[in-house]
């Protein structure tokens, strides 16, 4: 027990009744209560934390700022990405069904122009072809360089 407590539980009913109409008296015991001086103590912690929380938090609003900006930038891009798509789907879709099949099969015949082959005796001793296969060998044939 703390000494207020001794001290109130030791007076009489009278004296209680006193002590209740004087506040100051009231207020001092309080103050000196060991329960009341801890809780004063946890009060002071928790403001102080809260304050460097706050702080923190204000310190951060730039920061979150810029990534709410970022991600709406993302968001457009991601919108602007899916409606290509969409388009592109669309055109597929709109395809007779022979290109249809051809693209699944993986062809694409029609879509891309075919890439000139160098011959594989050309690409060990590293000289250059300009054309297809055909045509380098016309060109060697009758002598012309490519």
């Amino acid at each position: 027990m703390s000494l207020p407590e001794v001290q109130l539980r030791g007076l009489r009913t009278r004296e209680l009744r006193e002590l209740l109409e004087d506040e100051d008296k009231i207020h001092h015991i309080i103050s000196c209560s060991e329960k009341f001086q801890g809780l004063q103590k946890a009060v002071e912690k928790t403001l102080v934390s809260n304050q460097r929380l706050a702080k923190f938090s204000l310190s951060q609003k730039p920061k979150f700022r810029d990534a709410k900006l970022l991600l709406a930038m993302k968001y457009k891009e991601l919108e602007r990405r899916r409606s290509i798509i969409q388009a592109k789907q669309e055109q597929l879709a709109a395809l007779p069904k022979v290109c249809r099949e051809e693209n699944a099969a993986g062809t694409f015949l029609g879509f891309f122009p075919q890439p000139a082959r160098t011959p594989s005796h050309q690409i060990d001793r590293g000289e250059e072809t300009r054309g297809n296969d055909s045509t380098w060998r016309d060109n060697k044939t009758q002598g012309v360089s490519p």
